[in-house]
């Protein structure tokens, strides 16, 4: 829960979505399946740092501190972290964590984009991670810039990106195939036409959209170009697509939005449906949602290069 500091920052799309819209407390068992997923991106993004005493990190759209306390925790006092990001009341949010942990003294908390690093000097830093922060930048090459500008030579980028390019496919397909219902019999199932009211309220449906995204308008194989771009050397990519049980029941499900530009669909349902169409999504939703063959998709891009 948040407490009263915290409750005067909702409002902020951010915070609201790290602490509350990603997961449910209503169901722990998601929440702990959730959880672990996310601490997994964290785990893999340090791997592939290599963090070393002495070493000065940054840590780019830093969240609620996760990969920073992390690495603290790996390395000891001698690591120093520089938490960027967009949100004011997000790094508030880590401040009190990192002082809570007792280890304030290592964190400097600056509030930037990842694109606009400037108090950050040139060939100061030894280690820039990313954990779902470029994703939502809508300049990603000047950010590939700036990380390069700022670390020493040597340093090292390891980045852990989400990539949303086959929900907004899936939102496109379902606009198709609700266009080619309208041609063949004069309108769309019922059901088709809400499942893409649904996925167009959180995802772009047209390829002009999706090209216009920044969520959507890049594979894993632009980040490779944009590190190619900058200099970087020792570039590996590997993209992790894993496919689970998803653990989650329908009001769970209701609750929750892949990402924070995106409504919950209890949001949509309540905001796009009638009531008659509410009952109708429910009634062949649910089932599908509860049932023991279902899955969440997670599409991680992990980058690590070299100055």
């Amino acid at each position: 829960m948040l407490n009263n500091a915290e409750s005067q920052d909702s409002g902020d799309l951010w915070i609201d979505w790290l602490l509350k819209g990603r997961h449910s407390e209503k169901n722990m068992r998601y929440m702990r399946h959730s959880q672990a997923q996310v601490e997994s991106y964290a785990d893999r993004v340090l791997q592939q740092a290599k963090l070393q005493q002495n070493y000065t990190m940054v840590d780019v759209g830093a969240g609620e501190g996760l990969v920073s306390f992390k690495a603290i925790d790996q390395i000891g006092p001698t690591l120093r972290v520089i938490l960027t990001d967009i949100s004011q009341p997000l790094l508030r949010h880590a401040e009190k964590l990192a002082n809570e942990r007792g280890i304030a003294s290592q964190c400097t908390f600056l509030q930037c984009s990842a694109h606009q690093l400037q108090a950050i000097a040139s060939e100061s830093v030894d280690v820039v991670i990313t954990r779902a922060a470029l994703a939502y930048v809508e300049d990603k090459q000047t950010s590939f810039q700036e990380f390069f500008r700022i670390l020493k030579p040597g340093g090292r980028i390891s980045l852990g990106e989400p990539v949303f390019r086959d929900d907004a496919i899936m939102a496109s397909v379902m606009r198709t195939l609700m266009e080619s219902q309208v041609a063949a019999a004069g309108s769309p199932d019922p059901f088709t036409r809400l499942t893409h009211i649904w996925r167009s309220s959180q995802f772009p449906d047209t390829q002009q959209k999706i090209a216009e995204n920044a969520l959507t308008n890049y594979t894993e194989r632009d980040f490779v170009q944009w590190a190619m771009a900058c200099g970087f050397k020792d570039i590996h990519m590997e993209l992790h697509i894993d496919i689970k049980p998803s653990f989650i029941d329908w009001d769970t499900f209701l609750e929750i939005s892949p990402h924070p530009y995106a409504q919950s669909l209890q949001a949509i349902m309540n905001e796009k449906f009638t009531a008659e169409e509410r009952l109708l999504f429910e009634q062949v939703m649910k089932p599908i949602i509860e049932s023991d063959s279902s899955t969440s998709n997670y599409r991680v891009a992990y980058l690590s290069a070299q100055k």
